[in-house]
C-alpha cells in the first residue's frame, strides 16, 4: 500500500510539474503574442503611412501628366500657328517677287 501511495504521490508531483510547465509555456506564449501584436500594429501603421505616400505620389504623377498634356497641346497649337504663318510669309514673298518681276517687265516695256 505504501508503494501504491508513493507511486500516486510521484504521479501527482509529475502531473504538478507538467502543469507548471504548461502554465510557464502559456505565459511565454502570451508574452510572445503581445510582442507580435505590437509588431503587427507597428507594421500596419507603417503600411498605412506608405499607402498614403504612394497615393500622394500617384496624385502628383497624374497632375504632372495632365499638365504635360496641356503643355504639349499648347506647344502643338504654337507649332501649327508658326507653320501657318510661315506658309503665309512664303505666299507673300512669291507675290512680292511676282510684283517685282511685273514691275521690271513694265519698266522694260516703258523704256522701249
Amino acid at each position: 500500500m505504501k508503494d501504491h501511495i508513493k507511486k500516486i504521490a510521484e504521479e501527482v508531483e509529475k502531473t504538478k510539474a507538467d502543469y507548471l510547465n504548461v502554465v510557464r509555456e502559456r505565459e511565454e506564449l502570451k508574452t510572445q503574442c503581445q510582442v507580435l501584436n505590437k509588431e503587427i500594429a507597428s507594421v500596419q501603421t507603417s503600411l498605412d503611412e506608405t499607402q498614403k505616400k504612394v497615393s500622394a505620389m500617384q496624385c502628383k504623377y497624374e497632375l504632372t501628366n495632365s499638365k504635360s498634356e496641356e503643355i504639349l497641346n499648347a506647344l502643338e497649337a504654337i507649332i501649327n500657328a508658326i507653320k501657318s504663318k510661315a506658309k503665309k510669309v512664303e505666299e507673300m514673298q512669291r507675290q512680292v517677287e511676282f510684283l517685282r518681276f511685273s514691275e521690271a517687265k513694265a519698266q522694260k516695256k516703258k523704256n522701249f
